[in-house]
């Protein structure tokens, strides 16, 4: 892995996965990041930006979009901002934690032509959250409207029946 003035090495498993803990970095700089096998082979990842994440998850009140908030025309028509970005994860219930994406995440700088269809929560919060803390402020966006409450808890949660609810759910991600 290089860029932002350095390079920073790691072996890949069997299945090619690598783990790479990159130094705290400035924030608000921005640059590539490259990363590249032994071979040659590699991707270049262009426009990065340093910065604080946040995931913003939940239900309908966080995936509700920007075109449904009040004065969505005026809120769309002011977003021009390079240092707030959203990645929207795309919606794929899966009866069990999945180790890659079912569709890939692209990142969006905060644009009249980007934030129509963004998370209104999630793009209030960052934005506020920006303008306190002066960082670029990066929102992962995976929601899911309409979904039960139990869908967001954890197994030790303790609700009526959740265990064998539990149950039957790890039954049905091995045998649908």
């Amino acid at each position: 892995v290089a860029g932002f003035g350095g390079k920073w090495e790691a072996t890949a498993d069997e299945n090619g996965r690598f783990s790479v803990a990159l130094p705290d970095f400035v924030p608000g700089r921005s640059g590539t990041l490259s990363v590249s096998g032994a071979g040659g082979q590699g991707v270049t990842l262009a426009d990065v930006v340093t910065g604080d994440v946040y995931l913003c998850s939940g239900q309908s009140n966080m995936q509700l979009p920007i075109t449904r908030a009040l004065n969505s025309d005026v809120v769309i028509g002011n977003a021009a901002n390079p240092d707030l970005r959203m990645a929207t994860v795309a919606v794929d219930p899966q009866p069990a934690p999945l180790e890659r994406l079912a569709k890939p995440v692209a990142w969006q700088a905060a644009s009249p032509q980007t934030v129509a269809d963004w998370s209104a929560t999630c793009y209030f919060f960052g934005k506020e959250l920006q303008r306190k803390i002066k960082l670029p402020v990066g929102l992962v966006h995976a929601s899911l409207g309409g979904s039960n409450i139990t869908a967001w808890l954890s197994p030790a949660a303790s609700l009526p029946d959740y265990a064998r609810q539990q149950d039957l759910l790890k039954l049905y991600a091995t045998d649908p």
